[in-house]
């Protein structure tokens, strides 16, 4: 894993979820099922985005879920989890399902490094041609004058 995260750069958000392994007394209507939604922000002002869903079978104890997103543009960073019991609902809060748990992690992406490096070679607003080079006895060497 690297240290430093950059926009550009393909992420993983792992969750560990654990479940009830005995739903027998739980109501179990054929629309309900444990989900976890996967949402993430570019930054703390814009919309959460939908990244995937994951199913997980009742009955079953814990479990880790993994999925990949390319990080966009932004400095800070927002990915949302959820993890509940209910109808198949798209949506940041899912405040309709039976119980529900949002966790939210907030992390800082720096832009990628630039590869082209700054020129070294002094610049100048005068012309060449407008310069003329004149021995200067006090520094030993020639100064560059403008004549224009």
């Amino acid at each position: 894993t690297k240290e430093i995260m950059t926009v550009g750069d393909w992420v993983s958000i792992t969750t560990a979820v654990t479940s009830p392994t005995d739903t027998s007394l739980r109501p179990m209507p054929a629309d309900h099922q444990f989900i976890i939604h996967f949402y993430y922000k570019s930054d703390v002002v814009s919309s959460w985005k939908y990244i995937t869903s994951r199913f997980r079978q009742p009955g079953l104890d814990s479990g880790l879920f993994s999925v990949k997103y390319m990080l966009p543009a932004g400095s800070v960073h927002v990915v949302r989890v959820i993890y509940g019991y209910g109808p198949f609902i798209v949506g940041p809060c899912v405040r309709s399902w039976e119980y529900y748990d949002v966790d939210d992690l907030m992390f800082t992406v720096v832009e990628p490094f630039s590869t082209v490096l700054p020129s070294l070679a002094p610049t100048s607003s005068v012309a060449e041609e407008d310069l003329v080079a004149v021995y200067d006895t006090e520094f030993t060497a020639p100064r560059c004058f403008d004549v224009g």
